[in-house]
């Protein structure tokens, strides 16, 4: 299945509908803690071709270590993968979230975007020892999913697979 949800204008709405009030506290002592240790903590979307390439090379350099840890296959060894998404990026059709911890890109989302919708093509996040354990990958998807719902979007769609982290959000879509 595909894994959708709708969205709705105020976050906090969807924040009861999706999230436990255990779960949002341990991320917010979490978010405290990647700030301690790397300093704020800031999601921005691309905005040109240069700030797209350097989100690129940081999705590509956080796959390449999940698949060599994990011994996974990585998009990028896909011959044209990243020429593919240089030209995406450039021409404006794709949407590059990323957050960062101090100057440190520590996580992004890589999407696309229509008719209020967000689609999920891929994402990724810094693995580093000190920072495992902080759930960095939740705490991107928590802001981006903030960020979606002030800025109008209707639909999240985190895409195909049965990845724990989207049942979190979003409802199976067969």
């Amino acid at each position: 299945p595909s894994f959708v949800t709708d969205l709705n204008p105020d976050f906090e709405v969807v924040l009861q509908q999706r999230r436990s009030k255990k779960a949002e506290s341990k991320l917010r002592r979490l978010a405290v803690k990647l700030e301690q240790t790397l300093g704020p903590v800031k999601l921005s979307t691309a905005s040109n071709e240069a700030e797209a390439a350097t989100i690129l090379n940081a999705v590509e350099s956080f796959r390449r270590d999940r698949a060599a840890t994990a011994g996974i296959p990585n998009f990028f060894d896909t011959d044209g993968a990243r020429s593919f998404l240089d030209r995406a990026a450039a021409e404006g059709e794709l949407r590059l979230d990323y957050l960062t911890a101090g100057d440190t890109v520590v996580a992004a989302y890589v999407g696309v975007t229509q008719d209020g919708r967000y689609s999920s093509f891929m994402n990724s996040f810094l693995s580093r020892p000190d920072l495992n354990s902080l759930s960095i990958g939740k705490q991107v998807l928590h802001q981006l999913i903030a960020r979606l719902c002030a800025t109008g979007f209707t639909s999240f769609d985190l895409g195909v697979g049965s990845d724990a982290y989207k049942l979190a959000w979003c409802d199976a879509d067969p």
